[in-house]
């Protein structure tokens, strides 16, 4: 990967990171479910929108970026439950297992939203190559014509040498 490649990915996760974690922070503000996942599914398509890269690694950085945005997110959410914008939630708290088991699977919702994110964004922008259309109707043979100067092999209709350049007769 050349060091172009590298910043292009590293530029492109940290924008994601950024994006997905304050989309994250906002929704969580709004109370609303799967907050942190939402975030690295948008971490994850701005991190392949700024790489313009092809699938596989669009895929690859936007799972990069969603998996990344959630430290980011936790961090800001904190900040917001000190100056007390978000409210701390009221009653039974869960158990250290039931944290653990949380973080785990949140990790795992951002890293496989952010990896659609991106693989989204990346069939968008570049989506799959079809071949051009054939114009060589089947079952016709085509001919092929001989240069009469230097004997190289080109389609018939050429009017001059692909190799050396000379006219050639009709």
């Amino acid at each position: 990967m050349s060091v172009a490649k590298s910043r292009e990915l590293g530029t492109g996760v940290l924008a994601g990171v950024v994006l997905g974690g304050l989309v994250s922070s906002v929704l969580s503000i709004g109370n609303v479910t799967y907050a942190a996942p939402i975030g690295g599914f948008v971490a994850g398509a701005c991190a392949a929108y700024i790489m313009y890269a092809k699938m596989g690694h669009a895929s690859l950085a936007g799972a990069l970026a969603g998996v990344l945005s959630l430290p980011f997110f936790l961090g800001v959410s904190q900040i917001l439950v000190i100056f007390e914008v978000i409210p701390l939630p009221s009653g039974a708290q869960p158990s250290f297992a039931e944290l653990q088991g949380a973080v785990v699977a949140i990790t795992l919702m951002n890293l496989l939203a952010g990896g659609i994110g991106g693989s989204i964004l990346g069939m968008v922008r570049h989506p799959p190559m079809t071949p051009p259309p054939q114009s060589v109707i089947p079952g016709v043979p085509t001919q092929t014509k001989y240069c009469v100067q230097c004997g190289a092999q080109f389609p018939s209709g050429t009017m001059l040498c692909p190799q050396c350049g000379a006219k050639q007769p009709q």
